[in-house]
């Protein structure tokens, strides 16, 4: 068992290869950790006006970071790219790699195309507040949000599908395999 530190912490994600861990700072500062001998290192700094609040990694290796000032993206050795957008806390990447969620911290979601940052859909839920929790369904029509309630969205109408009350709010989804909700 490797006992990992990284200063600062705030959400971590497996890179594509499965073989890495990287972890993000509330600073923007982004460590990468090789999961078989616990070695890190800091593979970018993304320069966040304010704090850096997720991260996604999509299937090529893209790196999305969630801040007070919108969303980042970097891929490799480019510089990170910055998408104006709302205050982010948190982002998911669609099953295609090619679209990424984002929940904006009034309290909507938007789905962005990965390579130009386009909004392609948006959502608002009445009474949702702060949106802590995204997740595509694994063939990324449908869109997961959870804060003080839970609903499925249509991502491709932003129609409401399905609302669940949350009493504590909810922290985490994710669909299960066989593609259900």
């Amino acid at each position: 068992l490797q006992r990992v530190e990284v200063s600062g912490a705030v959400d971590l994600a497996f890179a594509p290869d499965a073989r890495h861990l990287l972890v993000i700072g509330g600073d923007g500062a982004v460590v990468e950790v090789d999961v078989a001998d616990g070695r890190t290192k800091t593979v970018v700094r993304i320069p966040v006006s304010g704090g850096a609040h997720a991260l996604a990694i999509a299937r090529d290796g893209t790196l999305a970071v969630a801040a007070d000032d919108g969303l980042w993206l970097w891929a490799g050795a480019a510089e990170p790219r910055h998408v104006a957008l709302p205050a982010l806390r948190r982002v998911a990447v669609a099953p295609d790699g090619a679209r990424l969620a984002v929940a904006e911290a009034g309290g909507g979601w938007r789905v962005l195309q990965l390579a130009d940052g386009r909004t392609l859909a948006r959502g608002m839920g009445e009474g949702d507040g702060p949106l802590d929790a995204l997740a595509f369904s694994h063939d990324g029509r449908q869109l997961a949000t959870g804060g003080a309630r839970a609903r499925l969205w249509d991502v491709g109408t932003g129609a409401a599908l399905a609302d669940w009350p949350a009493p504590g709010g909810v922290a985490a989804l994710d669909f299960n395999r066989d593609g259900d909700a």
